[in-house]
């Protein structure tokens, strides 16, 4: 039982050399036969090996932020250890605050049918730039400052008109 552990691969070393040591026989650490194995058993049967390390790094984050989000819960409720309570309650928040959840296929299409009944403006038979109404226009003359000069000058004549 005392023997060498050249072959044995383990989740997590702490050695500093594992890597070395692995790399040197060839032998893939346990998390990325899992996560090559995860892969597979999705239809992935193709993938670039970044795509292990990036799932990998991911993974680590996600648990990484969980668990210390657990941790503040578990602080929280004046617990020296942290529970699988403090965990699930974890996870729950993170799920409805930063993954969006997505809607039915049913309200999907509803909604697209909604939107699909109204019908689109006609097209006009004119050439050229398609101006929006001229109401919307900032090229129209502006009516509001000819109204005020028409003002001024029917209040100089009235007072005019007074003396």
């Amino acid at each position: 039982m005392g023997g060498p552990k050249q072959n044995k691969r383990v989740l997590h070393e702490d050695d500093d050399d594992a890597y070395e040591r692995d790399e040197a026989i060839g032998v893939e650490p346990l998390d990325v036969v899992a996560m090559r194995q995860l892969l597979e058993s999705m239809g992935a049967d193709k993938f670039e090996p970044r795509v292990v390390s990036q799932l990998q790094e991911f993974v680590h984050r996600y648990v990484t932020e969980i668990l210390v989000d657990a941790q503040e819960y578990s602080m929280y409720a004046d617990k020296q250890t942290i529970d699988a309570d403090d965990v699930r309650l974890a996870i729950a928040s993170r799920l409805n605050h930063h993954y969006a959840q997505v809607p039915s296929r049913e309200l999907m299409m509803e909604l697209a049918d909604k939107r699909n009944s109204i019908p689109l403006p006609p097209i006009s038979n004119e050439y050229g730039v398609r101006l929006p109404p001229i109401q919307y226009q900032l090229i129209t003359k502006e009516s509001d400052r000819q109204e005020q000069e028409k003002l001024q000058m029917l209040f100089a004549l009235a007072q005019k008109l007074l003396q």
